[in-house]
């Protein structure tokens, strides 16, 4: 209940005649009970009481009492018609006050209200029974309940500070580490309850909660981890590309400045004799080719990446490609003293594309140059042979071979080794990637491993294709 300045608030409601009517008629009734039943009769209740049947106790008959007599009552079915005319609206204004109680004695406790409709006060009230009421909260709500195995319940009743009935169940706690106390809200403030353990049990659900707690926490850290790996090569792939375009700026700035200055030294006559002038010419045909190549290998890696690029598979057995590529790398092959063998013991032709191939082969030959400048051994090797119904492929070097950790991600998007030679040697980040995606786009596969000795060996593995057909084929692959 609401309690304004002290006051509880009262509530008022809109009644019919009909209820208005039936109320009144139990007023009558009670009056014509004589004068002794406006009242409570304290003793015919604990006459009564020896013979209550109900849980609850034996509770008063309701009684309706006003300040006038009952011809006097408007709500009368007999009234004259006059009176009659009041009731006919439809709705009366009713005011209800809030239920309170009174403690008649030790055992017994009167709950009353009262009622004002119209110019008619009216009381209802009846007699509850505290131990039965103790008893009856006790059975209905505590008594089947799993806690009543290991929690006492100790219901009381107080008036005026002091405790007139007290009701418990459950077993009997001596030194409770667990209590709970709270008084019941009106009308039945006058009850207070306690709950009280010494040991809450290990419920047998309480497994299986904290077996599906546990792959919770494991599936957010799991989808936590997810996230952190995925924002880790997101960012990552964008550093890298990052650094794919400005060492594809400087891998295009460098040979188009030895081009421009080769250029001018033959437009002043610097080149004394036929001979010089010829290395000059040489040193610019193989500058130009370093050029394109590089245009190549980013306009072939765009294609990829759009899936645009497309296959002429036809067959052969690789000896015009590594013509091709002996061809196009001998002058780079010269200049830093590397030496180039090819073994090539394929028969059987098999199907694929040359100018992927021939772009493969000076990718990873390139890279060897690169990186195995500055080797005492510069060499070179190319082994071609089936194996298990592939074709396999093998490029060796005399290098400084590729650390451990790196071994699976020098194929991927512009990744290049951290480390001190990679720092001071230039590179695009893509050679490699390309070897990947073109190997893979034929169907083969691609790997990389540290030789005994030094250097590395990258190994292309092919399939042999259909069988051999005059006609070549193209296809788009993604």
């Amino acid at each position: 209940q609401k309690v304004y300045l002290g006051q509880t608030e009262k509530r008022v409601e809109q009644i019919s005649p009909q209820q208005a009517r039936n109320l009144a008629q139990k007023d009558e009734q009670q009056q014509a009970s004589g004068e002794g039943s406006n009242a409570v009769s304290l003793a015919g209740r604990q006459q009564a009481n020896g013979g209550k049947a109900d849980a609850l106790g034996a509770a008063m008959s309701p009684t309706f009492s006003g300040p006038s007599a009952a011809s006097s009552n408007p709500l009368r079915p007999n009234a004259p018609p006059s009176t009659m005319s009041l009731a006919v609206d439809d709705g009366l204004r009713v005011e209800v006050d809030p239920m309170q109680s009174v403690t008649i004695d030790n055992g017994q406790v009167l709950l009353f209200r009262r009622i004002v409709i119209g110019n008619q006060v009216y009381r209802q009230g009846l007699v509850i029974l505290v131990e039965e009421l103790l008893q009856q909260l006790s059975n209905a709500h505590f008594s089947g309940q799993p806690m009543a195995r290991f929690t006492s319940l100790t219901l009381t009743a107080v008036n005026g500070g002091q405790e007139t009935a007290r009701i418990q169940g459950g077993p009997e706690v001596v030194h409770p580490r667990f209590s709970l106390e709270r008084s019941f809200p009106r009308p039945f403030g006058f009850v207070r309850a306690n709950l009280a353990c010494e040991e809450i049990p290990r419920s047998p659900g309480r497994a299986t909660l904290n077996m599906m707690v546990a792959v919770l926490g494991a599936v957010i850290l799991v989808g936590f981890y997810a996230i952190y790996q995925s924002v880790r090569v997101v960012a990552d792939l964008s550093e890298r590309r990052t650094g794919f375009v400005s060492s594809v700026t400087h891998e295009l700035k460098t040979p188009l400045t030895n081009i421009r200055m080769y250029i001018e030294m033959l437009e002043h006559g610097i080149a004394s004799d036929p001979e010089r002038e010829l290395e000059y010419y040489r040193i610019l045909g193989s500058e130009s080719a370093r050029l394109s190549r590089l245009i190549n290998s980013v306009l072939e890696f765009s294609k990829l990446e759009k899936r645009q690029r497309q296959l002429d598979l036809r067959e052969g057995t690789l000896e015009e490609v590594f013509t091709e590529v002996r061809d196009a790398m001998q002058e780079r092959l010269r200049q830093e003293g590397f030496t180039l063998a090819v073994e090539n013991i394929l028969e059987s032709p098999f199907r694929y594309d040359r100018e992927v191939m021939v772009q493969v082969l000076i990718n990873l030959i390139d890279n060897s140059i690169k990186f195995g400048k500055d080797t005492p051994r510069r060499e070179i090797v190319a082994r071609v042979r089936p194996e298990g119904g592939r074709v396999v492929v093998r490029v060796s070097d005399t290098g400084p071979g590729i650390p451990r950790h790196a071994l699976k991600r020098i194929f991927d998007d512009f990744y290049r080794v951290d480390n001190d030679l990679t720092r001071t040697t230039k590179g695009t980040g893509i050679g490699l990637a390309l070897v990947k995606r073109f190997v893979e786009a034929m169907g083969g596969r691609v790997s990389a491993a540290n030789n005994d000795g030094p250097g590395c060996t990258i190994t292309l593995s092919l399939p042999v294709g259909l069988a051999p057909s005059s006609a070549g084929s193209r296809s788009q692959f993604s």
